[in-house]
């Protein structure tokens, strides 16, 4: 990973946390949302890796609807950060590719989009789970993984879609008149 990251100061781990004994593992998520169209149809990716380990712990990949890049890319963290809190995970480091995400939930932007601010709330709610966490972001050369499964969701729905419309248009052209008489 390029030394280009921003970093959020982690916070402090209190002595007494009685979580303390639990799990000190480091995880690292790297997320991705993408929308084909802005907004468009959209997928969210999200890939789990405990710190030292080449393979993931857990991959998320979702079709979210019709929305904007910058929603996609909020609901792919909290995807992954749910996932994180179901495995148990206590120090995170958080890496993706928008730069607005990381610079809104370090507070160094504001969020004006109406669409967005709930979900920036959502984020740093989330964040409280966890005893240590730092976001940082990335090229994204350095998130190919999470942007490819962002793409695959999308992808598959779209997909989908289109059999299901073919199979309509098929129909249709069976050799059949219009008005259903032969």
């Amino acid at each position: 990973m390029t030394d280009s990251r921003t970093t959020l100061s982690s916070r402090d781990v209190k002595a007494n946390d009685p979580g303390e004994a639990g799990n000190q593992t480091l995880f690292r998520l790297f997320t991705d949302g993408a929308a084909r169209g802005n907004p468009g149809p959209a997928g969210i990716g999200a890939v789990i890796f405990r710190a030292g380990e080449a393979e993931p712990v857990k991959e998320v990949s979702h079709y979210i609807g019709e929305t904007t890049n910058n929603v996609a890319e909020y609901r792919a963290m909290l995807a992954g950060l749910e996932e994180l809190h179901l495995l148990g995970a206590r120090r995170i480091e958080i890496f993706s590719d928008s730069q607005l995400l990381v610079r809104q939930v370090q507070g160094v932007y504001e969020t004006r989009d109406a669409k967005l601010i709930p979900l920036l709330q959502q984020v740093r709610q989330s964040l409280r789970r966890f005893r240590n966490y730092a976001i940082m972001h990335i090229d994204r050369s350095e998130n190919r993984r999470a942007d490819r499964l962002a793409g695959q969701a999308v992808d598959a729905a779209r997909g989908i879609s289109k059999r299901k419309q073919a199979g309509r248009s098929q129909g249709a052209t069976d050799g059949r008149k219009a008005g259903g008489v032969s």
